[in-house]
């Protein structure tokens, strides 16, 4: 059989795949550094619990509790290392790419044309890399700074809300 004809059942099997979705034929491979990492996002925080525990709860405690059960607050910090990532990358090289090409390809043999395999290297110039990761420093010191402001907001309001309730409580 000709290549055409291998591939036809091929490309009307893979074709139904592509428009829907395939299920996985067999069971999905676990991830365990995923794993760990949703439990220990999902394990009950000492801190939290030991605030809980406590007969009377300070002024400070309170807040304390505030800032330690904000699912806001708790996903900031990956924000941070979201934007320390980017400009770690922003300081480097561009990452080289693997490219082919077919040129010269007659019609009637498409296989018996010439073929090009290379590995490109962006040559960076002027300076570029080092402005990349100046202004990547500072969207990181924004986010910290937005990050703070946030969290400032929230203890405020917080607060407001406790004398808001030992004065209604009185």
């Amino acid at each position: 059989p000709s290549q055409e004809e291998r591939v036809k059942p091929l490309l009307f099997a893979l074709i139904p795949c592509a428009l829907v979705g395939c299920a996985p034929s067999r069971p999905m491979r676990s991830f365990p550094e995923i794993d760990r990492l949703v439990e220990r996002e999902t394990a009950p925080d000492p801190e939290i619990a030991a605030l809980v525990a406590q007969e009377s709860l300070t002024e400070q405690g309170f807040l304390r509790l505030v800032e330690l059960n904000s699912p806001a607050l708790r996903a900031l910090p990956r924000d941070i290392e979201a934007a320390a990532a980017r400009e770690l990358q922003a300081g480097l090289l561009p990452n080289p790419t693997l490219f082919t090409g077919l040129e010269e390809a007659p019609a009637s043999r498409p296989g018996d044309g010439q073929w090009t395999v290379g590995i490109r290297f962006p040559l960076v110039v002027s300076g570029r890399i080092g402005a990349a990761a100046g202004a990547a420093e500072r969207e990181r010191r924004m986010i910290e700074f937005l990050i703070e402001a946030r969290r400032r907001e929230l203890l405020r309001d917080a607060r407001r809300d406790l004398y808001d309730y030992l004065f209604l409580r009185e």
